[in-house]
């Protein structure tokens, strides 16, 4: 049987306090991780992982925030709005985040059917930490990247591209391909 947090919201992964922490309305992640001296060297301060349950059935949904972004803005767009039974995940920036995100990854794999296909996606390339990821409502190329631990000083100025696949009403992959152009971003 699984443990169930119903009133409160876990932190884990590279942070120093780690555990269960009390939800209350209004929760924030900048509430929760208060400060970037909270996280542990080489932690990744700009991908926390979000795992979220919804609805009566507990529907799993996947987002992520931007922890800098949050601390910058309290109160703002980018400092997440917590809900009792979020998980939150601080990585760090060495390759090796699959034996997290993998779990989670089949967790949302059989939850998944005809109606509701998996959503994941994949980096690979120039990026520090590549690998699938799981897709997020409303993600960006650079979101995409921001999962990937963030382009590799090598990347920059490069090429890029982008890969999507679509099954369509008659059950047939459709593929589009785009070309992306690297510049040195502000991370």
């Amino acid at each position: 049987l699984r443990p169930q947090l119903d009133s409160g919201v876990l932190v884990q992964g590279f942070v120093h306090r780690q555990g269960p922490m009390a939800w209350r309305e209004g929760l924030r992640l900048s509430d929760v991780i208060g400060s970037i001296n909270e996280l542990q060297p080489n932690a990744d301060s700009h991908y926390i992982l979000i795992r979220r349950e919804t609805g009566a059935d507990r529907h799993v949904e996947v987002l992520s925030a931007d922890l800098v972004a949050a601390l910058q803005q309290r109160g703002g767009p980018e400092d997440v709005l917590l809900q009792a039974r979020d998980q939150l995940t601080v990585f760090d920036l060495a390759p090796g985040r699959e034996r997290i995100i993998k779990p989670l990854l089949d967790e949302l794999r059989l939850q998944s059917g005809l109606s509701r296909p998996t959503q994941v996606v994949r980096v690979e390339g120039r990026v520090k930490v590549p690998g699938e990821y799981p897709l997020e409502q409303g993600m960006t190329v650079s979101d995409l990247l921001r999962a990937g631990g963030n382009l590799d000083a090598s990347a920059f100025g490069g090429k890029a591209e982008l890969a999507r696949y679509e099954i369509t009403a008659d059950g047939t992959r459709q593929t589009e391909v785009i070309a992306l152009y690297m510049y040195r971003a502000a991370f």
